[in-house]
């Protein structure tokens, strides 16, 4: 190209791709025309002696970035056909961020296995290969990025064979770490509880993770939002060293699992939730704890589908940020309906689900007070008896269930010492019977698919 009649300003400080000498710095000052071929072919032959030049330029420069062949950041250094499986041969230089696209788009249509040789890119602080078609195991040489600061994203594609210990030398990740939607086996590494400057994003659900999870995750103190580990086949306890995790703002998810044992007290501690925290679909026994009450900024809890048993606790009434819904549904759980639980009608918008326990005694007239529900009322499928109280009949709530396989209408007096079995499959712990509304399934970071990852991340999900 002729030289210009000034002289080229000084890339942006930014510019995160390899500096090769035969062509960066073209890339550099004209990657804002790269997707737009007309107009990049014309502002090339600008100052040329004619378009044709100014096309066999265009063609050079493409077939220089084209022979970096990385998916580096700022261009799209290779098109949709070049892409199909990752590149051995690396500019190794000045490499900081591998696969982003204009605008930070992930570099998409991927397929194959990713080279061991991605390891040597030790300036690297950025990975975004999400939303591909990548198979196989993770190379252990990623764990040499250890400049990684943030952004490493391989979710939605099919990696599959277990979690690299080495994983754990990226300790100076700040947050999004996600590899979720994958096909991941065996158990989380203790070693990732040596990221402990994690503030967002760390997320390993909906793979097929199982064992139990580390204590060690509690050192991740300073997470704020996205500790996501639903969707697996995780077991054994919940540790309570997570109620370390004390700055946790929003999405604290685990449901889904196969987890044992009594919920934490140390959760309790987790005073700054003003999100979501989910628990259902797991095998938890024991009573829901009465220091879930002390939770006063969280918006919904969901306890639902579970061996939960014994009374629920009055200091649930206490939760006056609760907005989107208490799910208790579909547990074992035996006493009487706290009247506190009316205390929620000036903030409770959406789910009160009790359904499927072995709930005695009348329903308590406070519950009347929560007139502001407009989804989910079901208290059926247990022992309530006696009258339905008229201030609850004024409840307008969309799924309205109340006298639905209870013994409303009957005197709680006539059934003192009877012994009536549940009438949906014992405490109903049937997960296509009475499932809790969208509203609790699907809230607070828990993805159905992978294609509703898709680009909204936002603090339920990436919180970026």
């Amino acid at each position: 190209l002729p030289a210009r009649a000034a002289p080229r300003p000084p890339r942006p400080p930014r510019v995160r791709h390899a500096v090769d000498r035969r062509c960066g710095e073209w890339r550099a000052s004209h990657q804002p025309f790269l997707t737009h071929r007309k107009l990049h072919h014309t502002r090339l032959g600008q100052g040329d002696k004619s378009y044709g030049q100014g096309m066999a330029a265009s063609k050079k420069l493409r077939m220089c970035m084209t022979s970096m062949a990385l998916p580096l950041a700022g261009a799209r250094t290779l098109m949709a056909a070049e892409a199909a499986t990752l590149p051995t041969t690396l500019p190794i230089t000045d490499t900081t961020a591998v696969g982003s696209g204009p605008g930070d788009s992930p570099q998409r249509g991927y397929t194959g296995t990713i080279p061991t040789e991605f390891g040597l890119l030790t300036k690297v602080t950025e990975w975004n290969l999400k939303q591909n078609a990548l198979t196989g195991a993770i190379p252990t040489q990623l764990g040499q990025l250890e400049r990684m600061s943030s952004d490493f994203r391989l979710y939605a594609n099919s990696l599959s064979s277990s979690i690299p210990t080495q994983l754990g030398k990226l300790d100076r990740m700040s947050s999004g770490f996600d590899l979720s939607w994958n096909s991941l086996t065996s158990a989380i590494p203790t070693q990732l509880g040596k990221l402990e400057q994690m503030t967002a994003n760390f997320r390993l659900e909906a793979n097929s993770l199982s064992s139990a999870i580390p204590t060690q995750l509690g050192k991740l103190e300073q997470m704020g939002s996205g500790f996501d580990l639903h969707s697996g086949s995780l077991s054994s306890t919940i540790p309570t060293q997570l109620g370390q995790i004390v700055h946790m703002r929003s999405s604290f998810d685990l449901t889904t699992n196969k987890l044992l044992s009594t919920i934490p007290t140390e959760l309790g501690q987790l005073d700054q939730m003003s999100s979501f925290l989910q628990l259902y679909y797991n095998l938890l026994t024991g009573p829901a704890p009465t220091e879930l009450g002390m939770l006063s900024a969280v918006r919904g809890i969901s306890l639902g589908e579970n061996w939960l048993s014994l009374a629920i606790p009055t200091e649930l009434g206490n939760l006056d940020a609760l907005q989107t819904g208490l799910n208790l549904g579909e547990n074992a759980i035996s006493s009487t309906i706290p009247s506190e639980l009316g205390n929620l009608g000036d903030t409770l918008l959406m789910d009160l689900l009790l359904s499927k326990n072995s709930l005695t005694g009348s329903i308590p007239t406070e519950l009347g007070d929560l007139t502001t529900l407009n989804a989910g009322f079901d208290l059926s499928s247990n022992r309530l008896c006696g009258d339905i109280p008229t201030e609850v009949l004024q409840i307008t709530g969309t799924d309205y269930a109340v006298a639905t396989a209870n013994s409303i209408g009957t005197a709680c007096s006539k059934l003192q010492g009877v012994v009536r079995p549940n009438s949906e499959e014992g405490n109903g712990r049937g997960r296509a019977l009475g499932a809790p509304s969208p509203s609790m399934r699907g809230d607070g970071g828990v993805r159905s698919s992978a294609d509703s990852k898709g680009e909204g991340e936002g603090e339920g999900g990436d919180g970026e």
